[in-house]
């Protein structure tokens, strides 16, 4: 079954092949936003509809440098080490949640499997980030939006266990029996910020979520659109059950993204 290929980068290899190092057009096709696919693709039909050998002998050295690039680009990628987080950071979640670890128990194992698993989902997120850069702005901005908000969670995840009191002392007033009309006007008043900044900060999950879903769309990478369109109805439909179902879809579509990015 013949492939269908992009006509527009095509076109331009058409026009600057010859006139531009093959590895420097790649590059510029790449910040225009298409993928490394579109680009390889639109390349071997190009390739294909120059004279037999003669392509390639006067550009034997630009497309063996072409070639070492894309290699150590593919190989070394951090895409690699990404998926293979995403993976073990769905396994160790599923177990933690089997084991039923209260988040902010003071338990030495409780602790280190949530700083795993926030370190794995930091190098998860990041191989989007370098996705992102070649494929899509969008999808690259919201994989960083994402690696920071994990990043300030981990470090409270360590300030609550390193100091518990401190976290207790900020979250809940003091009551004593001195003022206990005041302790308790207090404590209402922090639970009603408790739950405001809870329901903020699942607006902008949710808010980020579906951008996040929308730069996979626009990257066009394979099984990107499906995971896109996933995230997108997942997020929209969190508060009910069956937004949960489809963002576990579209994490295992994302880990296969990462996987088909490896090769």
């Amino acid at each position: 079954m013949k492939k269908m290929v992009n006509e527009i980068i095509l076109n331009y290899l058409r026009q600057t092949a010859g006139k531009f190092k093959i590895r420097d057009i790649k590059e510029k096709v790449l910040s225009s936003g298409y993928s490394e696919m579109d680009f390889d693709e639109a390349f071997e039909v190009f390739k294909s509809m120059q004279p037999a050998g003669d392509f390639d002998d006067k550009n034997k050295e630009d497309i063996e440098d072409l070639n070492n690039a894309g290699r150590t680009g593919k190989r070394l990628r951090w895409t690699n080490i990404s998926s293979l987080c995403g993976i073990l950071f769905l396994v160790i979640l599923v177990l933690r949640l089997i084991f039923n670890f209260s988040f902010l128990e003071i338990d030495a194992f409780a602790f280190f499997i949530d700083i795993l698993i926030l370190a794995l989902l930091i190098l998860f997120f990041y191989g989007f980030a370098l996705i992102g850069k070649r494929s899509s702005n969008l999808l690259r901005v919201m994989a960083w939006i994402y690696i920071i908000m994990i990043f300030l969670f981990l470090v409270f995840r360590i300030v609550s266990f390193a100091s518990p009191d401190l976290i207790s002392s900020a979250l809940m007033p003091d009551i004593s029996f001195n003022d206990i009309e005041e302790g308790i006007s207090g404590l209402i008043a922090a639970f009603v910020l408790f739950f405001i900044i809870l329901g903020v900060l699942f607006l902008v999950n949710v808010v980020l979520g579906i951008l996040f879903g929308v730069g996979l769309i626009k990257s066009r990478l394979k099984f990107s659109k499906a995971a896109g369109i996933l995230g997108i109805i997942g997020f929209s439909t969190l508060i009910l059950g069956i937004g949960a179902l489809l963002l576990l879809a579209e994490y295992v579509f994302l880990i296969i993204i990462l996987i088909r990015e490896e090769g």
